[in-house]
């Protein structure tokens, strides 16, 4: 519940930002997909949620938000891809920093006198 205070500021809760992220193009923080990445990290929960036949309205928030949540095919996946997206810049610069010492070492190795004798 407390990481679902996070969305209060999107027009219809957690629920509406989930499906207007995943359906609409809506560009939620990293720190936000970060938190639903979280909620939904245990799969028989989501899981149980699906399977629900019960009254929503008698459900907690919680509850509630991992019902909805639960109708959305593949919502952990779809959720941690857009995770993945929201990093690939900063793990694209951290992979070509490794890349340019790597290839900076070659260089050096190629160069080196005592390589070559």
């Amino acid at each position: 519940a407390i990481m679902l205070t996070q969305f209060k500021a999107y027009k219809g809760g957690a629920v509406s930002a989930v499906r207007a992220a995943l359906f609409e193009g809506l560009q939620l923080p990293l720190e936000k997909l970060s938190l639903l990445v979280q909620i939904f990290a245990d799969r028989d929960e989501i899981l149980a949620a699906a399977s629900f036949r019960g009254k929503k309205d008698e459900l907690t928030l919680p509850e509630y938000f991992l019902v909805q949540s639960a109708l959305i095919p593949r919502v952990q996946q779809k959720v941690q891809a857009l995770v993945f997206m929201g990093q690939f810049d900063s793990l694209t610069e951290d992979i070509l920093g490794g890349l340019e010492c790597v290839i900076a070492g070659c260089k050096k190795v190629h160069s080196s006198r005592a390589f070559r004798d």
